[in-house]
This record gives structure tokens, sequence and C-alpha cells, in this order.
């Protein structure tokens, strides 16, 4: 009953604010796709090998740095 309740406070957009969206969608279809050709890396320092990295240290970082630990 309770997400019955949000359903309207939800933000809605208003008709122009749907218009301008759907064009500045279309008008980023006419751009060139960065994926079709890879970007040159030159500015990497240093590398380092490790066996395990875990990145983030939230619920589940923890998790698996528990885990990993065992």
């Amino acid at each position: 009953m309770a997400a019955a309740g949000l359903v309207g406070c939800a933000p809605s957009k208003a008709e122009g604010a749907k218009e301008a969206a759907s064009e500045e969608a279309q008008a980023g279809a006419d751009t060139a796709d960065w994926l079709e050709q890879a970007p040159e890396i030159v500015d990497i320092a240093e590398t380092k090998e490790c066996d395990l990295l875990i990145v983030g240290a939230d619920n589940g970082g923890i998790a698996a740095s528990a885990y990993a630990a065992d």
C-alpha cells in the first residue's frame, strides 16, 4: 500500500521536456560512437600485478574481502 501512495510523488516531465529529450537522443545518435575506434591510452603511470583486486568497500566489497581472507 505504501508504494501505491508514492506513485503520485514521482516527478514527471512536461511535454516540452519530452520533446527536447527525444531531439537530444536523435542528435546523439548522429555522432560517432567511441567504440568504433579504441582510444590510445598514454597516461598510465605504473602497473601492478595482483592475484585478486577488490574495488569498493560497500557491502559487496566487504563481503568479498572477508570471503577472500578465508
